[in-house]
């Protein structure tokens, strides 16, 4: 019990420092010494670290003259060694983010009336400083935790202090090694993990999309290097929630067990499982389990995996809403050829919905240059209604009790890469590169296995992230109440009119990602433009249908041009148009008596400039508007300003 005194003083004496630090950094508005930190009795001096690692060490010291609970002076503590070696894995890091619009609308559109919009932050929770504290107390064990500051900026009257919370909440590791197998423990807070595709997953795609609008959570690059990085992989670099769920609980590993095997397995909640009810008599909260045994075979695996998700209706109801999934999945890499699939069962219930099965499958084959010229990538799937999992790659399509707010539902209109239950499908996709040229094909056909409703969902592509502030997550967005806001996107839905039995839908697209990069003056230009035909339609086809058989059309251009007019300042340019037509089947104006026929316009300008090597500034300026030729009251037009002031430490 004595041994461990100093330790549990020494992590006093850094929450302390940190939380003294901190309060006094809010009340100078920020000016305090960002490598001094100092507490009541003890100082934290930062060391400064490999220009790699964007977190510095941190070594405690006494400062002379403080006292310990003894009495003792502070050059004289007598455990100062052991506070001293314990606590020498301190690494402290952070962000911060100050992201400043301007809007200007000259007409409401719909309930959106802010002719004039002065707003700080995107609505999107994303810290304006991020602040974490992670430390090994001993070995094999880590605990990390983090500091979520959102303020409104409001005034005086708003108390912004009110919005100081945890952002992940506080993370537990610890790794212990064994001479039958590794095991690896994360509790606590959120931790951003995935199983499988089927189980838990985060779908990622293809990655075709404009550039001009950054992302809350991207680096600080050095100039250029964000569009450098693009033309070279098609992915701006991410961070660790990309490909992965959020999850909170108790995640256990264990690798390299008997026979060479690694397990996996969770207890916890994910986003869906929604706040802390559960059911009063026996206490069982909202929850998710899940795991994975794979059983690696050199390059290749094999693996068995689960995942079932619970949520109760309401705290004092035993009545719940519950989906389950079972799946084996393969992965094959031989000679530079790969082959993955995945194939399982699933089941959904609710109290008003008998417990059923469905099967789902789904298969991929990756050829490379070296075996057909070009790179091939061939998927096909197959997933049934009652398979149902909004944690995984997949859309959930058909089970409106288990719906995502971050997803559309009414059978949606998914870009190339992203999957649907109650729907199957197949997509093929290359890339071609021709010296500073590289061109990125896909074309992809699916269709409904069971008709379920009337009606469509497609997104707006162009200016979708203006469009996602009118009106934060929420439905029934415009004039005509068919726009829905999500996470930095909104969709729209059709009607299709008629009665009886209910319409088959086809769904076909075709996606080009034209990508070329050149000197000019010695500086780097590059010149990225995505174009997009997709179609929804009561007929199979290959290709996306143009004609007025299709229920919907939808046409996309985007271009963007960045010069990297010096080592620390890249030029930005867009312009995008957008076409979506309906048929005659679908949504008719009153006074028209004709179908959709909408164009977006966007045109953008913007400067991306380095401060240093962990700052970076960032305007951007867009002009949009949108009208419909045949629904008057759909029009919009505007511009919007923002600014973006992101600094690591």
């Amino acid at each position: 019990m004595k041994k461990r005194l100093p330790f549990v003083a020494g992590i006093f004496c850094l929450l302390l420092s940190t939380v003294s630090a901190f309060s006094a950094d809010l009340g100078s508005g920020g000016t305090a010494a960002p490598t001094r930190l100092v507490g009541d009795s003890c100082i934290i001096d930062t060391v400064k670290k490999s220009s790699g690692n964007r977190f510095g060490a941190a070594s405690i010291k006494p400062i002379a003259g403080a006292t310990d609970p003894a009495g003792v002076t502070g050059n004289n503590w007598a455990d100062y060694s052991v506070i001293k070696n314990k606590l020498r894995d301190i690494k402290f890091g952070g962000y911060y983010r100050f992201l400043g619009f301007y809007r200007y609308m000259p007409a409401p559109f719909g309930q959106t009336d802010y002719r004039r919009t002065l707003g700080v932050g995107d609505g999107y929770r994303e810290p304006v400083l991020s602040f974490s504290v992670n430390a090994t107390p001993a070995p094999g064990v880590a605990i990390g935790t983090d500091i979520f500051w959102a303020p409104g900026y409001g005034g005086p009257k708003i108390k912004d202090y009110d919005n100081l919370s945890l952002y992940l909440g506080i993370n537990f590791y610890s790794s212990i090694k064994t001479k039958y197998a590794d095991i690896n423990l994360r509790a606590g807070g959120i931790h951003w993990y995935h199983l499988s595709p089927f189980t838990l997953w985060n779908n990622r795609g293809y990655n075709r999309f404009s550039t001009f609008e950054r992302n809350p959570w991207e680096p600080v690059l050095a100039a250029g290097d964000r569009y450098n990085r693009y033309w070279e992989r098609e992915a701006l670099k991410q961070d660790i929630r990309w490909d992965n769920q959020a999850f909170q609980g108790i995640i256990l590993e264990g690798l390299r067990m008997p026979y060479g095997l690694n397990a996996f397995f969770l207890l916890g909640k994910t986003q869906n499982n929604g706040g802390g009810a559960a059911y009063s008599l026996g206490k069982i909260p909202n929850s998710s389990i899940g795991g994975r045994l794979e059983k690696p075979f050199g390059s290749n695996i094999i693996s068995y995996n689960h995942f079932t998700s619970t949520t109760y209706l309401d705290s004092l109801s035993p009545k719940y809403n519950r989906y389950s999934v079972n799946s084996l999945e393969f992965g094959v890499l031989q000679k530079g050829i790969h082959i993955t699939g995945e194939a399982g069962i699933g089941s959904f219930e609710t109290p008003v919905y008998a417990k059923n099965y469905g099967p789902a499958i789904m298969g991929r084959l990756q050829l490379p240059s070296s075996v057909t010229y070009f790179p091939i990538d061939i998927s096909a799937y197959h997933v049934d209604k009652n398979f149902v999992n909004v944690n995984s790659t997949f859309i959930n399509t058909s089970k409106q009790q288990v719906t995502s707010t971050l997803l559309p539902f009414s059978s949606p209109l998914v870009d190339i890469g992203s999957m649907a239950n109650n729907r199957q499908g197949a997509a093929v996709n290359s890339e071609l590169q021709f010296g500073p040229l590289v061109i990125n094909l896909g074309i992809a056909a699916s269709a409904e296995i069971d008709q379920l409703n009337r009606q469509i969902t497609y997104y707006h592509r162009v200016n979708n992230v203006s469009w996602s502030r009118f009106s934060l997550y929420n439905s029934g967005i415009g004039p005509y109440q068919r726009v829905n806001g999500l996470f930095r996107n909104v969709t729209e839905t059709v009607n299709i009119n008629g009665s009886g039995d209910l319409p088959s839908k086809h769904f076909n697209n075709f996606e080009m990602h034209l990508k070329f990069k050149e000197k000019l003056a010695g500086r780097d230009i590059t010149f990225f433009w995505f174009s997009s035909n997709a179609s929804v339609s009561p007929k199979m086809s290959v290709i996306p249908v143009t004609s007025t058989d299709a229920w919907i059309r939808t046409y996309t251009n985007e271009f963007d041009l960045n010069y990297t007019v010096t080592k620390n300042v890249v030029l930005i340019g867009y312009y995008g148009i957008e076409r979506v037509l309906g048929n005659k089947d679908t949504d008719l104006d009153v006074k028209t008596g004709l179908p959709r026929n909408q164009t977006g316009h966007g045109y953008g300008l913007g400067a991306d400039i380095n401060i240093s090597e962990r700052a970076g500034l960032y305007f951007r300026q867009r002009w949009y508007n949108f009208t419909d030729a045949n629904f008057e009251l759909d029009y919009f037009r505007g511009h919007e300003s923002s600014v973006e002031l992101k600094i690591f430490f």
